[in-house]
């Protein structure tokens, strides 16, 4: 039976959040303080939603079902989070993604990294290997292990990119590279190369701040 949606009563967010924010700056407001500004409820709200939610890298996966549905707050943030993303998106390389790999992470991190799930997916990238577009392409608690090479390059001929960035996080936040990866890694560079697709490398995303390059690691050289 399908989980009810908690119903989020019509509160206004404290008056002085505002404020507060222009006088002393962002830094200032607790999480609970900034999720009530930016969805337009009150601060104890905002607290029971991150309790509910088990915190606020929480809150993005459970934000269907403790807000109701089409509510304003729920579209707020929303679309703060998305912002956020592409504010993230615009600051990567205009270049080559190959000479940013730090900024690559710190993207890939801040968009896809989920607590207690993998996440597996790759940037696609245009004959100059700079950014076309990133895509999610699994999700669950083992979901690398069962992925093959044929998604990543079955979307880089649909849309003509010719590089390929793939990513994974870890749940459990070590951002080193198993055997695994390494296995991976090099079964994914082949079948790139039979098609003309360059790997350009595979990202091991970890805890925030926390990433491993597999090109860098020398495990492969990108052409």
């Amino acid at each position: 039976m399908p989980k009810a949606r908690a119903r989020t009563p019509k509160l206004k967010p404290d008056s002085d959040l505002a404020h507060r924010l222009q006088l002393h700056g962002e830094r200032s407001l607790t999480d609970a303080e900034l999720l009530a500004l930016i969805g337009g409820i009150d601060t104890q709200h905002a607290v029971s939603l991150l309790q509910e939610s088990r915190g606020l890298a929480r809150l993005r996966r459970s934000i269907d079902t403790v807000f109701p549905e089409a509510s304003l707050a729920e579209a707020r943030l929303r679309a703060s989070m998305e912002l956020s993303k592409r504010m993230l998106r615009a600051k990567l390389p205009k270049g080559k993604l190959l000479d940013r790999p730090a900024a690559v992470a710190k993207y890939l991190l801040a968009r896809y990294r989920q607590p207690g799930q993998e996440v597996v997916g790759a940037i696609y990238l245009d004959n100059k290997l700079r950014f076309i577009e990133d895509r999610e392409l699994f999700r669950g608690a083992k979901a690398r292990c069962d992925v093959s090479p044929e998604p990543y390059l079955r979307h880089a001929l649909l849309i003509g990119a010719e590089g390929i960035v793939a990513f994974h996080t870890h749940p459990g936040g070590d951002a080193t590279a198993s055997e695994d990866d390494v296995a991976f890694t090099g079964r994914l560079r082949k079948a790139c190369e039979v098609v003309g697709v360059v790997l350009v490398d595979h990202l091991i995303l970890g805890e925030v701040g926390e990433w491993c390059s597999m090109s860098k690691l020398g495990r492969f050289r990108p052409d």
